[in-house]
């Protein structure tokens, strides 16, 4: 390409090449010149993925071959974004989709608010037909408008968790999200070579993109589908022994010093115990790390540990994690959390999320229209949807 792409999409991977392939598959039958792809394998056979890509004549595409040993997720993320030259970059999974008329969105973006420097939209999810054991619906919001998002607000959504029922609501980083090169220059300048420091990297980023203060603007439109396959540690969520399976695969890979540092910081929680310790964790390493100081977290975080709890989709699931975070807040802070901590154990949880429409929100069956993958998923979507010439631009 003689021009500099207006985006980079960046998909990096590891031993998940059915799923990997559909999505480079799905992602290049977009005929769209201004996007380049940056495709990083890191699969135990790498002859899997270098035949595929070796089959396809795309000159967009940017190809990351498996090296002669395994990287680690900071590893393999740091070089895929390493080798984007785009003007925006944004990174999904392997199972994940990216609507790549973000490209033309991301003009008139620039031209309705110059200084624009992090783009956060709104996801939908999907489970691959293999993954799902159960029907699931997919939340669309039907709002289709832009506007700016004072990071004052992201700030508290994120490093206070307000709001939050069981994870920080925070749409801007670079996961499933999209970072302009000078704001990326301007983490770089503030913290490091490393854009990915921590193993949890998308929080990770996302710390260091609303600390630092960046110029953001939210799309309230679903411009991205977050994919489950059967491979993917998400999937492993609500059974006990994957679940372990996957700890031990990531303490394998990083070790315990990120663990260590937390807890030598006051924080007794690693990222064993739930989705929600283990991001407090990453967000308690970053602040410990870089000397910040942010109160007013607590009693959030304790509501969204509860939630997850309570959610756990099996009695020994729920006995595990409940045990797991009655020791951590047994050494948390003298134990002053304790006792208030007695989330029961829901027996009944449904099958899907009841369909229709709530608010602004239209849930719809993922198995909709027959959709095998999230670009099925995704084309099902925009047919409900207005039309991207029709977002409404607003000051706030």
């Amino acid at each position: 390409m003689a021009d500099r792409p207006r985006l980079s999409v960046c998909v990096p991977s590891r031993n998940r090449q059915p799923c990997f392939q559909q999505t480079i598959l799905d992602l290049i039958a977009s005929d769209r010149s201004n996007v380049e792809f940056v495709f990083a394998d890191n699969s135990d056979d790498p002859s899997v993925m270098n035949s595929f890509v070796g089959a396809i004549f795309d000159p967009r595409i940017v190809y990351l071959p498996s090296l002669d040993r395994v990287l680690s997720m900071k590893e393999n993320w740091e070089r895929t974004v390493a080798r984007a030259t785009g003007d925006w970059i944004s990174v999904i999974g392997d199972d994940d989709f990216l609507d790549l008329n973000l490209c033309a969105l991301i003009e008139r973006i620039e031209t309705q608010y110059p200084g624009v420097e992090a783009i956060g939209w709104n996801r939908s999810a999907f489970e691959w037909p293999e993954a799902r054991t159960v029907e699931r619906s997919g939340p669309v919001t039907l709002v289709n408008r832009v506007r700016p998002m004072p990071v004052e607000r992201m700030f508290n959504s994120l490093f206070r968790w307000a709001g939050a029922t069981l994870l920080p609501a925070c749409p801007f980083g670079i996961y499933h999200s999209a970072a302009s090169r000078r704001v990326i220059d301007r983490i770089r300048a503030r913290y490091g070579e490393n854009l990915f420091e921590h193993p949890v990297v998308d929080y990770d980023f996302s710390h260091k993109l609303i600390h630092l203060g960046a110029s953001l603007v939210y799309v309230e439109r679903p411009l991205s589908i977050l994919g489950v396959s059967n491979a993917s540690n998400s999937a492993a969520a609500n059974d006990p022994d994957r679940s372990r399976d996957v700890i031990a695969a990531y303490r394998a890979e990083n070790g315990d010093r990120y663990e260590q540092e937390v807890r030598a910081a006051g924080f007794p929680f690693g990222g064993s115990a739930s989705n929600a310790a283990n991001i407090m964790a990453a967000q308690f390493w970053f602040k410990h790390h870089y000397g910040i100081e942010i109160d007013g977290w607590q009693e959030n975080f304790l509501r969204c540990l509860a939630n997850e709890c309570r959610l756990r989709e099996n009695r020994q699931s729920f006995d595990e994690m409940l045990a797991l975070c009655r020791d951590g807040l047994s050494r948390w802070e003298g134990g002053r959390f304790l006792a208030g901590f007695s989330p029961s154990y829901q027996e009944e949880h449904g099958t899907i999320a009841p369909g229709g429409l709530h608010g602004h929100v239209l849930r719809v069956n993922q198995a909709i229209g027959g959709a095998a993958t999230p670009a099925d998923f995704l084309s099902i979507i925009r047919q409900i949807l207005p039309a991207m010439s029709e977002l409404d631009f607003t000051d706030g």
